[in-house]
């Protein structure tokens, strides 16, 4: 007569192999979902990062004359734009509006203000003025990842440079 009230060792061990062929593999998936939602996170974020930057260059390139760069290593120059106004006379009076661009150490500020944030860095920034537009490119760069970049090329019309 057989003892069929336990379980046999060969059983116990099919159990084991069988739960650990399947555990491997839903850690395996789950790992890696979760290392690609962190790299669409991240892309996600310098994406966000770069929307922000641009949209702050805009506002500060609207209605430019001229672009006057003071420096090419760091990065430094002035926007001029130019108003007309009309004075109690009826004379249309010019008057010329200056704002300041710089980089430095690994940041951008406009007027003394910062426009990238802490978690990233501004890289090989460059201006070039041709045909009356200024071309203005950079790589915004995560301070901790660093692997992960985005080039950035913006045109704007402007009045030309010196």
């Amino acid at each position: 007569m057989r003892n069929e009230r336990g379980v046999t060792l060969v059983e116990v061990l099919a159990v084991l192999a069988l739960s650990s062929i399947v555990l491997i593999g839903v850690y395996s998936f789950t790992s890696s979902m979760l290392k690609a939602d962190e790299r669409a996170s991240t892309a996600t974020d310098i994406r966000n990062e770069v929307i922000l930057i641009t949209e702050q260059l805009n506002q500060f390139f609207i209605n430019t004359d001229r672009v006057m760069i003071s420096s090419d290593k760091p990065l430094q120059f002035k926007v001029v734009k130019q108003k007309s106004t009309i004075d109690e006379t009826g004379k249309v009076k010019q008057t010329n509006a200056e704002a300041e661009f710089k980089y430095q150490n690994k940041t951008i500020y406009i007027d003394g203000k910062r426009i990238n944030s802490d978690s990233y860095q501004i890289t090989e920034p460059e201006l070039m003025n041709q045909n009356q537009n200024s071309h203005l490119r950079f790589t915004v760069q995560h301070q901790e990842k660093t692997d992960v970049t985005k080039d950035v090329n913006l045109i704007y019309s402007t009045g030309g440079g010196s």
